[in-house]
């Protein structure tokens, strides 16, 4: 329809109609004068529509279009879709996401592609059979920290562990293997407690 006949409402009305949904055997079905007719969702449709609503259609024929549901029963929640069930693309220059109870987001591969990301909460739970994390640097900072492992393998080219206050260690064994050793102690004295025996093996040994 050329743009300068959509003055004449008539011209875009004459196909508008109103109807209620119902479930067919291979989709839904509005009622007309004539009987069921089948329905589906026009492009601009995001809503996924459901049996029960009230939907805005165009056209008559073999098929009408849904342009819009106008009423939905109480308690039916809503789903936005594409009608070919491909791609949904939200573009702003910002986009707000907020939901009183509870934000669900499920997918088989999940990417985000951001220059800075700020994740704030009360309580954070990652649950995954394998995690990685890669970063040029990593801090954290946190009053405490606790781990719990069957197993932990640390791997790394140098470490430094500085401790201001007190550094214990509660195992059942301890087994150290190292290249080189050195033991600097700056306190006034060093005790080294033994319940039976306390060896030192080297082919020379200096006290002094």
């Amino acid at each position: 329809m050329p743009l300068d006949r959509l003055a004449d409402l008539s011209l875009v009305t004459a196909d508008l109609w109103t109807s209620a949904l119902r479930a067919g055997e291979t989709g839904l079905l509005a009622e007309t004068a004539e009987g069921a007719l089948p329905v589906k969702p026009a492009p601009s449709c995001l809503v996924v529509p459901l049996p029960g609503d009230t939907a805005l259609l165009h056209g008559q024929g073999a098929q009408a279009v849904i342009l819009a549901i106008l009423a939905r029963a109480a308690g039916q929640g809503t789903t936005l879709a594409p009608t070919d069930g491909e791609t949904l693309s939200l573009r702003a220059r910002s986009i707000a996401l907020e939901a009183s109870e509870r934000l669900t987001a499920r997918a088989p591969l999940g990417e985000f592609d951001l220059a800075r990301a700020t994740l704030r909460s009360a309580t954070a739970l990652l649950l995954a059979g394998t995690a990685t994390l890669a970063a040029s640097l990593l801090r954290g900072a946190a009053q405490r920290i606790e781990q719990s492992a069957e197993h932990i393998v640390t791997l790394a080219g140098r470490r430094t562990t500085r401790v201001r206050g007190e550094d214990m260690l509660d195992a059942g064994s301890s087994l150290s293997t190292v290249e080189t050793l050195s033991l600097s102690r700056s306190g006034g004295s060093t005790i080294m407690t033994a319940r039976q025996d306390l060896r030192v093996d080297a082919e020379r040994i200096g006290l002094g």
